[in-house]
């Protein structure tokens, strides 16, 4: 009788610590934010090449890594320190909407979901910056992809007199620096940032921005299914970066929240219905488009 109810409590506790620890947060992560403080500001600069907008190399990833074929895309983006905004839905925070609804609202040529967020409360995570103005202040020591007024990238961390003293024309707040300088952090990242192993090491969908040694702008997506444990986990996407050409870069919000749209097509999306996109792919939204999760955030490149 003892062992019956042992085992009846050891069950609820199990379902109680799997309620517990369920995030509630778009890209799920285990782990706290580091205090706000005033920790240090520890961040890298780059200058973007060219002043027009455009895709200058288009990947189509499968790769064989980590016991499975790895898909995705990588772009390579000139043109970003003009073409590159971050947009919120009716630009503002809170509030959520699809990422095909914001990038048609803001004529976007390519886009992304972009910032974690909140999905109980479809609050923004982070900073974020659109256009020159402040959408959303929420400062941690978390990684952070943004472009400055006068036309410099930026990616690392940056404390709130930072934030606040630097002219950002956009930012957008990540979760894990990938690539700094040409090499995996994603070790010093997660510790910096207090993310758990089980977010590292978990194959899902991923979604990365940063930029090579030429001053172009990297974009990379992987596909996936989350609950299938299809995708890649951090140590591999770092890898598969920098053999990319990443010298920097930042993890945004992945999972369910992936989505890549090109030239009105999904590329991308963790559900059904998403496209090869082999080429620079023409044509309305196809009729049977894949569920979007709502977001708070977007990249937009137009």
């Amino acid at each position: 009788m003892k062992s019956v109810l042992f085992l009846a409590a050891a069950l609820v506790l199990a379902t109680v610590e799997a309620f517990v620890v369920e995030p509630h947060v778009s890209g799920s992560f285990v782990g706290r934010d580091a205090p706000v403080g005033d920790f240090p500001s520890d961040y890298v600069t780059g200058v973007p090449a060219g002043s027009e907008m455009k895709v200058v190399a288009h990947k189509v990833l499968k790769e064989p890594l980590i016991g499975q074929t790895i898909t995705g895309h990588a772009l390579t983006i000139e043109g970003a320190g003009e073409g590159f905004h971050v947009y919120n839905p009716n630009d503002r925070c809170p509030g959520v909407k699809a990422t095909s609804i914001t990038a048609e609202a803001h004529g976007c040529k390519l886009a992304t979901n972009a910032g974690f967020f909140n999905m109980d409360k479809s609050t923004c995570i982070g900073e974020i910056v659109s256009d020159g103005t402040t959408i959303h202040s929420d400062p941690a020591q978390r990684s952070m992809f943004g472009i400055t007024e006068d036309g410099k990238y930026i990616a690392g961390y940056g404390n709130e007199s930072f934030v606040k003293t630097t002219h950002f024309r956009q930012l957008v707040q990540g979760r894990g620096w990938l690539v700094r300088d040409g090499q995996s952090y994603v070790a010093t990242s997660a510790n910096k940032e207090n993310i758990g192993s089980s977010f590292v090491k978990l194959l899902a969908p991923r979604l990365a921005i940063g930029w090579n040694n030429n001053g172009q702008l990297l974009l990379v997506v992987v596909d996936g299914v989350e609950s299938k444990k299809k995708g890649i986990d951090l140590d591999t996407f770092a890898e598969l970066l920098i053999n990319l050409g990443a010298v920097q870069a930042i993890n945004l919000d992945g999972g369910g929240s992936v989505t890549f749209i090109w030239d009105g097509h999904f590329c991308e999306s963790s559900g059904v219905g998403q496209e090869a996109c082999e080429g620079n792919p023409t044509g309305p939204i196809p009729f049977n488009k894949p569920y979007e999760r709502p977001v708070t955030s977007i990249t937009c490149f137009k």
